[in-house]
């Protein structure tokens, strides 16, 4: 939820929450869950889904929040790079002060794609994109909406999802990894 400067963000399971700052560089404003372990989530089906949720709010002024990037674990576990969050946040910082927003809303749909295409994690992947007013670029021709004061009115946001074909998904094959390894380390025991 946005209210004025402040973000209210709220997450359940394994997707990502990142903050990217004015100098690029990345925050995780939603504290981690240590019930995840790569295998299991948590989910709105669990036995207490309202205890599973984690909140943050967050005054992205004060921040200098430019940016909020909201991604299922599908988007995540497509990144070849595992500080993954580091190099996003650098590289849209970099796009907010040369592009456009409709641009920036014009590349969510190939950006959810690659990623659940079989080169990425073939997994369902949802991002949606939260832009800051104090660093959204006008769309070209000055068809934005102006507060007077010489910025936008509002953080602007656009979603975009995919569906991966999971039998092909990395992730898939990490979990069944760990599984095998971890009946190969049970059988050792059994001896």
């Amino acid at each position: 939820m946005v209210l004025h400067d402040w973000l209210i963000l709220a997450q359940i399971g394994d997707g990502d929450v990142i903050g990217v700052r004015a100098d690029g560089r990345a925050v995780e404003p939603v504290p981690a869950d240590p019930q995840l372990d790569g295998l299991v989530t948590t989910s709105l089906c669990g036995s207490d889904p309202r205890a599973d949720f984690r909140l943050a709010a967050v005054d992205a002024a004060q921040n200098q929040l430019r940016a909020v990037l909201l991604a299922t674990d599908g988007y995540g576990n497509a990144q070849v790079v595992d500080e993954w969050p580091k190099a996003f946040s650098e590289d849209l910082a970099g796009m907010l002060r040369d592009r456009d927003v409709n641009w920036l809303a014009s590349q969510l749909p190939s950006w959810a794609a690659r990623c659940a295409s079989s080169d990425g994690s073939a997994d369902d992947t949802t991002v949606a994109l939260l832009i800051s007013p104090a660093s959204a670029r006008p769309p070209a021709g000055g068809q934005g909406r102006s507060n007077g004061l010489g910025g936008q009115v509002g953080w602007r946001r656009a979603r975009q999802g995919q569906t991966g074909r999971r039998r092909h998904g990395g992730l898939r094959r990490r979990v069944q990894a760990r599984r095998a390894a971890q009946a190969r380390r049970d059988e050792g025991r059994d001896r």
